[in-house]
């Protein structure tokens, strides 16, 4: 029997579990993102992929290079990142998570991009998709758990960057986004968590004085 579009999304689950298998897994060529673009080059073979391998694939032979040529490489691919390759998403999202574990805390600064890209997804019609939210959530997750000791210390830069999916209209976004950043709500300090508070609540006094 055919399941109507909320019967779907109730089903979504972000998937967690391989987090805690992030420090333990062991890559083929000592490269994630490598072994990534190797596994979706023999999946995938949409233009708009095979395109992207065949520019990137030069300069991400081992993981020196693809630390030395990290700003191509994610900038390429944060760019590919529209409704027109949504047949690659899954993909696309496996390549994101997998270059943040090579290049580790350095990904940090691709994480604002990374967020506008995934809210303008979602602007595009990507809500609409269960299996594409599930995989873009899940990547969110991830990101958000390879990153969290960085996005702790600054909580209020942090609400900020995911403001718009945490206020999103749909009640499922915000739970999805909530989700991710509970990974790194649940490691911050008490003082970090403390702003984090005082942060939410100047957003809401600013959303009530709009209202007034």
């Amino acid at each position: 029997m055919t399941q109507n579009f909320s019967e779907q999304i109730s089903e979504v689950r972000v998937t967690l579990n391989r987090l805690n298998q992030v420090k333990k897994s062991k890559c083929k060529t000592c490269s994630f993102f490598k072994d990534a673009l190797l596994k979706w080059s023999e999946l995938n073979f949409r233009k708009d992929f095979i395109d992207y391998v065949s520019e990137v694939r030069e300069i991400s032979e081992t993981l020196p290079q693809i630390l030395l040529h990290q700003d191509v490489l994610v900038q390429s691919l944060l760019r590919r990142f529209c409704i027109q390759s949504k047949n690659s998403f899954e993909a696309l999202f496996d390549l994101l998570e997998a270059i943040s574990r090579d290049v580790g805390r350095e990904f940090l600064k691709y994480f604002p991009e990374a967020m506008i890209k995934f809210e303008s997804l979602i602007k595009e019609g990507v809500e609409h998709e269960p299996e594409i939210l599930k995989q873009l959530f899940t990547c969110f997750a991830r990101l958000c758990k390879l990153l969290h000791e960085d996005l702790s210390r600054d909580i209020s830069g942090t609400l900020r960057i995911t403001k718009n999916l945490r206020m999103h209209k749909s009640a499922n976004i915000r739970s999805f986004t909530v989700q991710g950043l509970a990974l790194i709500l649940r490691r911050a300090t008490q003082v970090q968590i403390s702003i984090g508070i005082l942060k939410i609540l100047r957003e809401i006094e600013g959303d009530t004085g709009k209202i007034n």
